[in-house]
């Protein structure tokens, strides 16, 4: 039994990826992923982007693994987002909820979560792309939110092997405000990388 649900979580992270344990409260704590020497500097000396923040929806595990990478690298607060409603555990149910969900342009309820959106300056915002879209959660988030202009966002996007473009796209159309840096995407391939791709990403943005 173990071994088809694991299965089938493997399928669900092809199509849809990312969720992590946390309940919508603002964390600093750090998982036992660490960064290196170099990441620790940056962390610690970087006063360009003020006090970040770093938000994300996870379904599975991978948004959640790269937010927590960015996170030890930048520091500040990490929120995870959640709905309201679970999504189903299954493969098949999940990709029919969801498709239903876009079909009758419903966007699912989230958990209130606890966050001073105005302390910060630097918002890293990620979300798994689904059919080649920004996450549905993430879309209401940004439908519920008003960004501020004068908010730099770093969207980071994980895939299973979809372009993060158009969910970028909708990411800027849904909240115009702010200024945006380029989007980091990470497929479910790259995941075993993804803290060299966070670090050549950060230097890109100039956040160092």
């Amino acid at each position: 039994m173990k071994k088809i649900l694991f299965v089938i979580l493997l399928l669900v992270a092809v199509e849809l990826t990312g969720c992590g344990n946390q309940r919508g409260k603002i964390s600093n704590g750090k998982s036992s992923e660490m960064p290196s020497t170099k990441a620790v500097k940056k962390m610690t000396s970087n006063n360009n982007f003020g006090r970040s923040l770093v938000v994300y929806y996870s379904l599975t595990s991978h948004t959640k693994q790269v937010a927590e990478s960015i996170h030890h690298r930048v520091g500040g607060d990490i929120v995870a987002i959640q709905t309201e409603k679970s999504y189903p555990t299954t493969y098949s149910a999940t990709t029919a909820e969801v498709k239903k969900e876009i079909r009758q342009n419903q966007l699912p309820q989230l958990k209130t979560a606890d966050i001073d959106w105005h302390q910060y300056k630097t918002i890293f915002v990620g979300s798994p792309v689904w059919y080649g879209n920004l996450s549905l959660p993430m879309q209401q988030l940004f439908r519920q939110h008003q960004f501020q202009s004068g908010i730099h966002i770093a969207p980071f996007f994980t895939s299973g092997s979809s372009s993060p473009k158009e969910a970028f796209t909708t990411m800027k159309r849904l909240q115009a405000q702010p200024s945006y840096h380029q989007p980091l995407g990470i497929t479910n391939d790259e995941q075993s990388d993804r803290n060299r791709l966070v670090d050549q990403w950060l230097k890109g943005i100039k956040f160092d």
